[in-house]
Order: structure tokens, then sequence, then C-alpha cells
């Protein structure tokens, strides 16, 4: 990617409400304010020096986002107090917008075009969006991404059509809808009488989705083969003899990684009220609700001995002197 190409900056903003002009300064100049302010740091926004109209609609479109005023989520209040999406949320998708807008870019076309030269199904798909579907696909088949990465990205951007059909900046949706029924089976290979539907010709629950996901069939297979692994034995065994981790701080923040699975954004916000003491109880396992990746909650199980590790560094008198540097 050349330094012209679109990418995505991060800066402190303003999205507070009820804007208006203010008094035309010494250079004859007006500053848009706000009656009520609302700072956000190291905001995302994709800039491009080519494409400037469409970095202003993709970054409507985010502030929309984190607003609230487009597809709030259901917790949105939880992490942000404007009702609309997290910061970490935020990230994804202006990483997601970024690589659209290279990819408009970098072949010239115009993604507000979302009529077909004919309504046949194969003229569809040189509409836009599709050709980019189309590139995602090779990307995994070149195994530079893999399926779950494509399919975020092109359900990124199948919200960004969205949000610009809702805001009248094109006439339609260039993809369609479909309903798909999921049939639960039972291990016993019947089918899971929770889902049937009595009287239904069809039994299992509706989901709506479209033609712009992924196939299944470009899922590549795990490999079984331990050498794939981040770590095996022997660096595990480097790792913790290394002088990186001889205090026990560090030393817990990769145990929770390694033992837990966390991602160091999780290990970063892992909460001290997590921590519990382990005397009090005769739990072999304790489970613990975190919020992940995409605000997604999930519940891991922390063994007692790194239960009991997390107390002891939560009650030392290093950690109780400065709470908040840990």
């Amino acid at each position: 990617m050349n330094d012209n190409s679109p990418k995505v900056v991060k800066q402190t903003v303003n999205l507070g409400n009820l804007p208006y002009f203010s008094d035309v300064d010494d250079s004859g100049k007006r500053m848009v304010m706000f009656h009520q302010d609302h700072i956000i740091e190291r905001f995302p926004r994709v800039l491009s020096l080519t494409r400037v109209l469409d970095a202003l609609e993709i970054n409507l479109f985010l502030e929309h986002r984190f607003k609230g005023l487009f597809m709030p989520p259901k917790r949105g209040g939880k992490k942000n107090p404007l009702g609309g999406v997290s910061l970490v949320t935020m990230n994804s998708l202006a990483n997601s917008m970024s690589l659209f807008l290279q990819w408009i870019e970098a072949h010239d076309v115009d993604w507000h075009e979302v009529y077909a030269v004919s309504d046949s199904d194969k003229a569809k798909y040189w509409l836009p969006v599709y050709r980019y579907r189309k590139y995602l696909i090779d990307q995994v088949l070149a195994k530079k991404i893999d399926r779950d990465t494509a399919n975020l990205y092109i359900n990124h951007v199948r919200q960004f059509y969205e949000w610009a059909r809702k805001q009248h900046r094109i006439e339609k949706l260039p993809f369609k809808y479909k309903t798909k029924v999921i049939k639960k089976k039972r291990k016993d290979g019947n089918i899971d009488l929770l889902f049937t539907q009595y009287g239904a010709e069809e039994k299992g629950f509706t989901v709506t989705t479209t033609d712009l996901l992924i196939p299944k069939k470009y899922k590549q297979k795990k490999s079984t083969d331990a050498s794939l692994s981040p770590y095996d034995q022997d660096e595990l065994q480097l790792l913790y003899t290394s002088n990186a981790l001889s205090k026990l701080g560090p030393r817990l923040r990769v145990d929770l990684a390694v033992q837990c699975g966390l991602r160091a954004d999780e290990v970063a916000t892992f909460e001290a009220n997590h921590v519990v003491d382990p005397a009090l109880s005769e739990q072999p396992i304790y489970y613990v609700t975190i919020v992940g990746k995409y605000d997604k909650e999930r519940t891991i199980m922390v063994s007692k001995g790194l239960m009991t590790s997390l107390w002891l560094y939560r009650n030392d008198e290093e950690h109780q002197r400065d709470p908040r540097r840990y």
C-alpha cells in the first residue's frame, strides 16, 4: 500500500450535541461548536486524498454507528454512553471500510452503482459489491485471509450499503435478502422437539441472510499439526524463564493468555472484581464472564491455582499502594 492509499487515522474528535457556528474570529473564520461537548480520544476515521467524498460518507456512517443512530447494539449503553457500538468495534468497522475504499480506488469503481444491466443473476455479479465479494473470495483461496475474516469485511460493507439506503444516498440495495430454515438435529439423528413447529411442513427455526456471505466451501480446514500452535512446550519454557516474566504481574498476564485463551486487550481489561478468594470455597474451577472481541460476552474457566495467584497479586503491598496502575 502506498502512502496515498486510503487508511485509518485516529484523532481526538468532538461528537457533541446541538452543533452551531461560533462568532467570526480575528482571522474571519467561524468554528463549529457544540452546546454539549463529547470528546472521544483516538476515534478512527478513514482518510483518502483521492476519494474524499467517499471517505466523508464512510466517516458519517462510522459516526452514526458510534452514536447509535444506525443499528444500535442491544448492549450499547453498557460500553458506550452514546448508545452505539464500542470503540473496539469502531476500529474494526473503520479497518473494513478502509480496505473497501482501497479496493474501490484501485479498480476505479463507483460504489453507488446498484443497478445491474439486466435482471439476471449473472448480471448482478458485475456490481461493485459483488466484485468486492469475489476479490475477498480470491484472498481466501490465496490463503491471505480466512473465510471468517472475509465474512466480517463483507458484512461491514453490507451494513454500509444499508445505511446509505436509509440515508437516501442510493435508491436501492444491490443485494437481496433470503430466508432459510435451520433444522436442529438431536444426537440420535431425529429433529429436536424444541425447534419443531407442529403442523408446519418445515421444522426448525428461520434465519435471514444475504448472498453476499462467503460460502462454507471456502473455509480452510484446521490443521491438527502441533507445529502450527503459537508456542510449543520448549518455547513456553523459554518464555516463562525470560527476564520479562521475572515479576508476578507480567507472568500472570501470560498465564491468563495461555491458560484461559484471553486476547491481549482482554487481559488488559480483566477486572479486579473477577478475582475472589479461593480459600472461601472448595471450587476447583471458577467461571468468569468477560466482554471480548466485538463486545461479545463469553465465559472462561480459571483454575484454582491461577485464581489463588491472582488473589495474592491483587492483595499484595505493591498493588494496594497504587491500584490504578494495575
